[in-house]
């Protein structure tokens, strides 16, 4: 809530207008109940003079009124869209901001939903209840104290129910808020369910996964209609009191302002001129419970969005920047442990060096804490125990853009944007074109990219849903080639590929070594043959180190693994003969 007050308060050029409209429309509704109370007198008194002056003015009142109402509809629909644009900003700056950690324990579909439902629910309030609601409050101030200035015993008679049937309205509605975060949530896990039936439909197909999705799907929406009922039926209760509210006090102030016009105590008039004047604090009293329940739907969805904000938080831009780029030790983990949960460790007691313009291989079975090696050099981890240095400086103490810039990644799974293939190699960064092709050319794109209308240029859809995975890598492995960051650091980078396309991009990356240091993740050991270092892990352990042919005489774990996979080719290579 304290977001959406800083962000209103920003805008406070317009809530001072929309404050100083609603003012003023509240002495225009004295100054016409007046010229009322005026013309019917004088009408009473038959003073014709006087009553065509009278007209005048409350016509001329009248369109005055209007243009307020217009103005203040028009300003109010321009600081609920610039609040709108304000907090959505503020929320994907939050979330681009964030760390690896917050945001990859998100999910997807129901911070989406949350941001785009809660924002618009906002949005919707601030630009249809929130003027009526200051307008309404302040007008009802205003007409109040000019009520009581006019005859205050008729005021207090007529609107001494009121406080007790309020008080009713507001304790009746106190449930409504967590019906309706209860509500929002449960549309939320609809919408993660959605999400993830399109995301994995020839899964959803193959497994017949449809009867039980459907009926997952199923239970939350009627959980989601039950928390509409129950708030239906609140809702309800409080029409109830919308009754006593318009009528009570109406019925009291004409039967007790009757009886004061027979004693003499009120003219015919200003009792007239009372009445329309009381209507400006019945109206807004008879639509209090209505509105209770409003500003609880939108505390609810102001709350989630905060919830939502709140789980945002940025990483470090502290610490060095300037390092020194020609030190031998690129990256050093000095007795590094790790675990994704405080259950589990993915990596024991690490260490090793790797030095400059070098291949290193880092090998092993599923599941060992090779791809975790990758990631917590990038920064998107930091490690539980022990300390990693990034040319000579640890990364805790020096700023993640600077690190992430010196490293060119290359995921297994190639994550894309919805946007043309040469923005997805640039990545809005200026990369001459010359560079970019040859970026293509080294990852063995151009055969593709010249089938293509629009070539390099063409829209590759969400998810670069339009491509094989085969294509997709390759230009993930441009991506990383334009960069031409002095690390390169790639996680199965070339699975998706077939076997003569692959051996192309891997001799490429082995003529790096010159200028270039190469980490990558493989589980294939034919991969890290020529490699300058092989590390070799085992259940979150370095259990061994070195060149391949060193590893091999010591006859451990990487010989083992080795000579499986040899054996597996083997006996593949003979199925495959036999099949011919």
């Amino acid at each position: 809530m304290s977001k959406l007050v800083v962000v209103l308060w920003q805008k406070r050029t317009l809530l001072i207008a929309l404050f100083t409209l609603c003012i003023s429309r509240g002495i225009l509704v004295l100054w016409l109940n007046k010229g009322y109370a005026e013309l019917i007198d004088n009408i009473l008194k038959g003073s014709y003079d006087l009553i065509n002056n009278t007209a005048m003015l409350i016509v001329c009142a009248g369109i005055v009124q209007v243009v307020v109402l217009v103005t203040q509809s028009l300003i109010s629909s321009k600081l609920a869209e610039k609040t709108g644009y304000a907090l959505r900003t503020d929320a994907i700056d939050g979330i681009l901001k964030s760390n690896y950690v917050t945001v990859n324990h998100l999910s997807t579909g129901g911070s989406l939903s949350k941001l785009n439902t809660d924002l618009s629910g906002i949005i919707e309030w601030i630009k249809n209840e929130l003027s009526p609601l200051l307008s309404d409050s302040l007008l009802m101030i205003i007409v109040l104290t000019a009520l009581l200035m006019m005859n205050w015993k008729l005021t207090v008679v007529s609107f001494f129910p009121v406080p007790f049937i309020s008080i009713g309205a507001y304790l009746l509605s106190k449930p409504i808020t967590s019906i309706e975060k209860k509500k929002n949530q449960t549309l939320s896990d609809v919408n993660v369910i959605a999400k993830s039936i399109v995301d994995a439909f020839s899964i959803l197909k193959i497994f017949q996964m449809t009867h039980n999705l459907l009926s997952k799907i199923d239970k939350k929406i009627n959980l989601s209609i039950q928390s509409e009922i129950k708030a239906n039926n609140i809702r309800a209760k409080l029409m109830s009191i919308n009754g006593f509210l318009a009528y009570i006090p109406t019925s009291i102030m004409w039967g007790y302002g009757g009886y004061m016009v027979i004693k003499g105590n009120l003219s015919a008039g200003t009792l007239l001129a009372f009445t329309n004047m009381s209507s400006f604090v019945r109206n807004p009293l008879v639509n209090l419970p209505a509105k209770i329940c409003s500003i609880r739907a939108f505390m609810a969805n102001t709350s989630r969005l905060m919830d939502m904000l709140t789980q945002f938080k940025s990483v470090h831009h502290h610490g060095r920047i300037k390092q020194d780029m020609t030190k031998k030790n690129v990256i050093q983990f000095q007795n590094v442990s790790f675990g994704y949960s405080k259950e589990t460790n993915s990596l024991q007691n690490i260490s090793f060096k790797i030095y400059r313009n070098t291949n290193i291989a880092v090998v092993g079975e599923s599941g060992c804490g090779k791809s975790t090696i990758l990631k917590l050099i990038s920064g998107l981890y930091h490690p539980d125990q022990g300390e990693i240095l990034f040319f000579g400086d640890s990364i805790r103490h020096t700023q993640l853009d600077h690190v992430r810039s010196q490293i060119s990644y290359i995921p297994q799974d190639a994550q894309l944007f919805p946007i043309s293939i040469f923005e997805n190699i640039t990545c809005g960064h200026s990369i001459s074109m010359d560079r970019v092709m040859d970026a293509c050319k080294a990852a063995q794109l151009m055969d593709f990219l010249n089938t293509l209308p629009d070539g390099i240029y063409t829209n590759i859809g969400e998810h670069g849903s339009r491509l094989s995975g085969g294509e997709r890598q390759r230009i993930s492995i441009a991506r990383a080639i334009a960069k031409n960051a002095p690390v390169f650091l790639m996680d199965e980078a070339t699975s998706a590929l077939d076997g003569e396309t692959e051996e192309k991009v891997l001799n490429y990356f082995n003529g790096l070594k010159n200028e270039h240091t190469v980490i990558y993740v493989t589980h294939k050991i034919k991969h890290a043959v020529n490699a300058d270092l092989i590390l070799c892990m085992k259940n979150g352990q370095l259990c061994e180190s070195g060149t391949h042919d060193d590893l091999l005489q010591s006859n451990g774990y990487y010989s083992k693994l080795f000579m499986l996979q040899n054996m597996q080719e083997v006996i593949a290579h003979e199925k495959d003969s036999k099949a011919i």
